[in-house]
């Protein structure tokens, strides 16, 4: 085998090595099926919350930071499905909610953004970050979180019925949960 051969060799084997390694390390904790640890936390307005508070309703758990630019883009988006879905009436569940997990370093930025955002839920909760590039926050380190957007949608009894959705899978998914 030739010199100039063996070299793409090498370079193809450790791109697949490093591509196949960051999928790996990418791939969320919890898979669809699995039942969804509770946490507790204190919200934005200062209330403490327990995710088992929302036991009987389909919950996104919705991980972004106010310094993404694709979670940025997408919070229209899920500012609209909230709108569309809470307070509807559903088959073998009370409502829609939303959690969003910020990850984020300032908390004043983090706040800044939900106004900008219009991110208008009750549950907001900021798992304060030291180090960006690891997340290493209590909730996103519970949840395996190491990139954001990242979400896990959760059926009334907790259990995870769709992992890293895009909108158009979530108001799929919802729409198919209407009466």
């Amino acid at each position: 085998m030739n010199k100039t051969l063996k070299s793409i060799l090498t370079i193809v084997i450790l791109y697949a090595l490093i591509s196949f390694g960051k999928q790996w390390y990418m791939t969320p904790k919890f898979d669809s099926g699995e039942q969804i640890p509770a946490f507790t936390a204190t919200l934005k307005n200062g209330e403490e919350f327990s995710l088992t508070d929302l036991q009987g309703n389909m919950v996104l758990l919705d991980f972004w930071g106010s310094w993404c630019g694709p979670c940025r883009v997408k919070n229209p988006d899920l500012v609209n499905i909230y709108d569309q879905y809470h307070g509807k009436e559903f088959k073998g569940f009370k409502d829609f909610e939303i959690v969003s997990v910020g990850i984020d370093k300032k908390e004043a930025a983090w706040k800044k953004a939900i106004e900008r955002d219009n991110l208008h839920w009750k549950h907001h909760i900021l798992d304060v970050a030291t180090n960006l590039k690891f997340f290493n926050g209590v909730v996103a380190k519970e949840f395996g979180v190491k990139e954001v957007p990242s979400n896990y949608l959760l059926n009334a009894k907790g259990e995870i019925v769709g992992v890293n959705l895009k909108m158009s899978e979530l108001a799929e998914k919802l729409l198919n949960s209407t009466l």
